[in-house]
């Protein structure tokens, strides 16, 4: 507990003023579990939000020409530049996303999960191992955004954007005005 402590009380480097922080949406496909991260990404109404695709390659002019309907507002649909790894090619590409500019990048992993077992999640590609090489990576965060099975799927027809209301309050706003000196 005292170690703790210390590591608590420790003076440390104080947040930046101004830090940005860029939402990077991974892409494999235009399932219910992509779905659900791009509800989960614009109810959060990021200031700047990246869309890579990490999917088949083969699939890219497809699902780059359904995904402004799918996810209006989000920008255009990027591919992950094709290396020796998906893994190391997504790291380079974050690493170039991110700069030398004050901030840290969210990554957003949409995930459509067959079991509720760790050890089938631990074989999949992807997944897994790709938060954990993700992990040690500065400026980096990893963001899971899981459909588990037998939880609610999204409906394929409703629009994956919550709906916005604006609401006024026009006697609160009033009465605050009254209150200024």
């Amino acid at each position: 507990y005292d170690r703790i402590g210390r590591v608590l009380r420790a003076e440390i480097e104080p947040p930046t003023r101004g830090a940005r922080n860029t939402f990077v949406l991974v892409i494999r496909d235009l399932g219910p579990a992509t779905a659900n991260a791009v509800a989960y990404v614009r109810a959060l109404r990021p200031e700047h939000v990246v869309p890579l695709f990490g999917g088949d390659p083969q699939a890219f002019e497809t699902t780059a020409e359904r995904w402004p309907g799918f996810a209006p507002r989000l920008g255009s649909l990027q591919q992950i530049e094709a290396g020796d790894s998906s893994a190391r090619a997504l790291r380079a590409r974050l690493r170039s996303i991110r700069g030398d500019r004050p901030g840290f990048v969210t990554v957003v992993l949409p995930e459509e999960l067959t079991s509720r077992s760790l050890v089938r999640h631990l074989g999949r590609p992807g997944g897994f191992w790709l938060k954990v090489s993700l992990f040690f990576e500065p400026g980096i965060v990893v963001t899971d955004v899981p459909l588990l099975p037998g939880g609610p799927s999204p409906e394929r027809e409703r629009s994956v954007e919550p709906t916005r209301h604006v609401v006024l309050i026009p006697g609160l706003l009033f009465s605050r005005r009254m209150q200024a000196p």
